[in-house]
């Protein structure tokens, strides 16, 4: 096809099934659908949709396509072209690791080796290769994928079904959808929009969303960072001192032990939301112990907070030692202000 463009009021569907084969130059189309082992070549034209899917071939080269999709083991080279929204990838049943993918000018990127895929028995995944291409978004599908893990990156939409599990540290989303069983670690991340389905799970940590949606028995486990500080009756850092926090009906929700400046930071349980609200976990009774010494503070963990506990009873073993010579130091000036004394009353 060449110099193919919309008349008024259309819409061109063209859909490439078996072995068949197509070449597009030169021309705007709205959607192009390639499956099972078929090829189609797509160079100087605009689409809204492009869709690689099963064992195809697309090779593209200066276009323009609103989305592009990869799914099953489909191939596509794509180079000198912008995706003006998302490059769409689906994979199923593979272990991936997703670092610092950002809307921007690829030079050179590929989807398996660049993510470290390893696909498990009967999974799929495309082979996506970039170069010198515009992506503007990105969304992944992961479907019964386990062990993925996201680090530092900016996309469109995340979508997790069946039995996927996946781990985010320092994400952003425009949309994040769960279903069926899936379930996502998210740490210091934001999405602006979060659904969840099924019996789906996401634990936040220090993580926040602007719209959550919420159906069937999925949840949200809300945690949020507490920093503790335990001191001795003089102020002076309690290292290795055991820190408790229990939730309002007693149960424990983290357990560490403070550092050798007496902080220790702790991950705790603020809230859960379900399909009928939300519902606050605290106030939280902190506890630090260091052998026999014990002290118990309350705090209401619904965001990143700070507590000092005091063993007031407890002084650690460094000051007694340095008490004696404090206490002749303090016996010594006293003694040289009562002869400065005497001695004035002389003159």
């Amino acid at each position: 096809m060449n110099g193919m463009r919309f008349a008024t009021n259309s819409y061109i569907r063209l859909i490439l099934y078996e072995s068949s084969h197509a070449t597009i130059s030169n021309s705007t189309l709205g959607e192009v659908r390639a499956y099972h082992s078929s090829t189609l070549i797509f160079a100087y034209s605009r689409a809204t949709m492009v869709d690689v899917d099963d064992e195809s071939h697309l090779n593209m080269e200066n276009a323009n396509v609103y989305v592009l999709y990869g799914v099953g083991n489909a191939e596509a080279q794509v180079k000198d072209s912008t995706i003006i929204y998302t490059l769409g990838i689906e994979a199923n049943t593979t272990q991936c690791i997703i670092n610092e993918t950002k809307p921007g000018l690829i030079a050179k990127w590929n989807f398996l080796e660049n993510c470290s895929v390893t696909k498990g028995t009967g999974g799929f995944a495309p082979n996506v290769t970039l170069t010198n291409v515009q992506v503007n978004g990105w969304g992944f599908v992961f479907k019964d994928s386990v062990n993925t893990v996201l680090y530092n990156s900016m996309f469109t939409w995340l979508v997790f079904t069946e039995f996927a599990e996946a781990s985010a540290y320092n994400i952003h989303a425009e949309t994040v959808s769960l279903n069926h069983y899936s379930r996502v670690n998210a740490t210091d991340s934001n999405v602006d929009r979060v659904e969840l389905y099924g019996q789906s799970v996401i634990w936040a940590v220090n993580s926040t969303a602007t719209s959550t949606q919420i159906y069937g028995q999925a949840m949200i486990y809300v945690n949020w960072y507490l920093d503790v500080h335990v001191v001795d009756y003089f102020g002076q850092d309690v290292p290795d001192a055991n820190v408790t926090v229990a939730c309002s009906d007693g149960s424990i929700t983290a357990v560490g032990r403070t550092n050798g400046t007496g902080w220790v930071r702790l991950t705790v349980l603020s809230s859960i939301i379900n399909a009928t609200g939300e519902y606050p976990q605290g106030p939280h009774n902190v506890t630090a112990t260091y052998e026999t010494y014990s002290n118990t503070t309350t705090v209401n963990v619904n965001g990143n907070k700070q507590a000092a506990i005091v063993l007031s009873d407890f002084i650690i073993q460094e000051f007694p030692q340095m008490l004696p010579a404090i206490m002749l130091a303090a016996a010594s000036a006293i003694a040289l202000l009562r002869n400065s004394k005497n001695t004035r009353k002389k003159h």
